[in-house]
């Protein structure tokens, strides 16, 4: 494990996100994206992948809800978009900022229809919390939300 992420860089990405899903459906609100984060830091803290990577890409996964695009399977290349956009005003190189989109991008069960898989440690420990937050009862309560609100 590298790096690391500091207080004041996690506070300015929670903050932006928190922010940005005010209107996002219930299923891919905040608190997926704090169960998501705290997953994939115990994740990435047991398997020695970098925090400092791991930990943006986890706020910012769902960053651009399925509804903001014109397909489902877009709102994860947006996400990432918009992601790396957000952290050039912060204190991250170009290659970091590289690797938390690759990280996101190989994190959605979208991508994982299109083939895209993880590779990097980073990657991995996000998507396993990710797609742990859709299973067992918590994942079942996420699926009516999301039905409902997309019909």
């Amino acid at each position: 494990m590298s790096g690391g992420i500091t207080p004041e860089q996690e506070k300015r990405i929670r903050d932006f996100v928190k922010e940005r899903l005010r209107g996002a459906d219930i299923a891919h609100g905040y608190d997926h994206i704090e169960y998501v984060v705290n997953m994939a830091r115990k994740i990435a803290m047991r398997e020695g992948a970098d925090l400092r990577i791991v930990i943006p890409a986890a706020y910012l996964h769902d960053l651009v809800s399925r509804g903001e695009v014109e397909s489902y399977d877009l709102h994860t290349g947006e996400s990432v978009i918009q992601g790396k956009h957000f952290l050039k005003d912060m204190d991250y190189s170009a290659d970091e900022i590289e690797k938390i989109g690759e990280v996101i991008m190989a994190s959605s069960y979208e991508s994982y229809l299109k083939g895209i898989v993880p590779t990097s440690l980073e990657a991995k420990a996000l998507r396993d919390a990710d797609w742990l937050d859709a299973i067992g009862a918590r994942g079942i309560a996420r699926v009516f939300v999301f039905a409902g609100h997309y019909g």
